[in-house]
């Protein structure tokens, strides 16, 4: 049972495949109808900004009857433990850093040698795609390990603006295009689909 069950060869490993199965059946939110529950997790509290661009998001989604919850505790275990409870089949993270010299935008999901989230890379390649097509902003994709996209137990992704003061003249346009690009990933996965770059408009 070990050696069937466990990692071998350079594979991607079995949980990683488990994630893209259930992506792909189409039945990831569950029952047909129901609303996906989506986490917009603030991660820089001392920024109003991103706060702004939370509730923009929010208000964009729940258009499309989506359950958002927006979380600003200042500290990380409290967002994966809220997100968990919520029994979220989303998380999207926003932070942002002070300017310095060689600041970049990022949009991470979570990777290791020998696992990928499928869900969460997913998402974060819509993400940077979607940005692609404006002039706003221009994130990398990058795999991380960072906490909160380890332990949460859904997808996730954590999109950090690399400059705070950048976003402060157009918080608005920034939340559109990240509102788009989950409401073409939710589409994509309800289609079966976890290619959320070429979804239609959800």
């Amino acid at each position: 049972m070990d050696r069937v069950i466990g990692q071998s060869g350079s594979g991607p490993g079995i949980v990683t495949v488990r994630e893209y199965e259930e992506l792909v059946r189409g039945n990831f939110f569950g029952s047909k109808g129901s609303s996906p529950r989506i986490i917009l997790g603030i991660l820089n509290a001392r920024r109003p900004e991103l706060a702004l661009i939370a509730h923009q998001v929010s208000r964009e989604l729940k258009i499309h009857s989506d359950h958002v919850m927006i979380i600003d505790f200042p500290d990380v275990k409290a967002h994966i433990r809220n997100a968990n409870m919520f029994n979220a089949h989303l998380y999207v993270g926003l932070n942002c850093v002070e300017v310095t010299d060689n600041y970049e935008h990022v949009v991470a999901y979570y990777e290791t040698p020998t696992y990928i989230s499928q869900g969460g890379k997913s998402l974060a390649e819509g993400i940077v795609h979607e940005f692609g097509q404006s002039s706003v902003i221009a994130p990398r994709l990058v795999g991380m390990r960072l906490a909160v996209l380890r332990e949460t137990r859904m997808p996730a992704v954590v999109c950090t603006i690399g400059d705070c003061s950048a976003i402060i003249q157009y918080p608005k346009t920034y939340a559109e295009y990240l509102a788009k690009a989950i409401g073409k990933w939710v589409s994509a996965v309800m289609a079966g689909s976890p290619d959320a770059s070429v979804a239609p408009v959800n």
